[in-house]
């Protein structure tokens, strides 16, 4: 095999090298997403303390810059809930990348009050 110009064989010894690269990591934060109400029992109406949070996702670049401002979600599930004051956990959606993206977002939990 020919050597780069500049490099010298100095012994007769053969090596295996692998190297790893991987993917740049980077984040982006996405501001206002609204909070759904899912599965609201029939005839009932839901009010929120928070209508909208914030969502950042942190992965390798390609995964993160594929995303837009429609593919994250946030939602409280409300199914089995009757009326009155719950205070609910939120959960956050961002499709198919979810095994391969971390999410940190805010608000935690709120304050969901369903009516008749």
């Amino acid at each position: 095999f020919l050597l780069p110009e500049g490099v010298v064989l100095t012994g007769s010894s053969s090596y295996r090298l692998y190297i790893k690269i991987n993917e740049e990591q980077i984040s982006r934060t996405f501001y206002d997403v609204p909070i759904e109400v899912r599965n609201l029992g029939s005839g009932l109406h839901a009010e929120l303390s928070i209508d909208a949070g914030r969502v950042m996702l942190s992965g390798g670049r390609s995964a993160v810059n594929s995303l837009s401002a429609r593919d994250v979600e946030l939602f409280v599930d409300a199914s089995g809930l009757a009326a009155g004051e719950h205070e609910v956990s939120v959960q956050c959606s961002y499709g198919e990348l979810s095994d391969t993206l971390t999410a940190l977002f805010w608000p935690g939990t709120l304050t969901l009050t369903i009516t008749d």
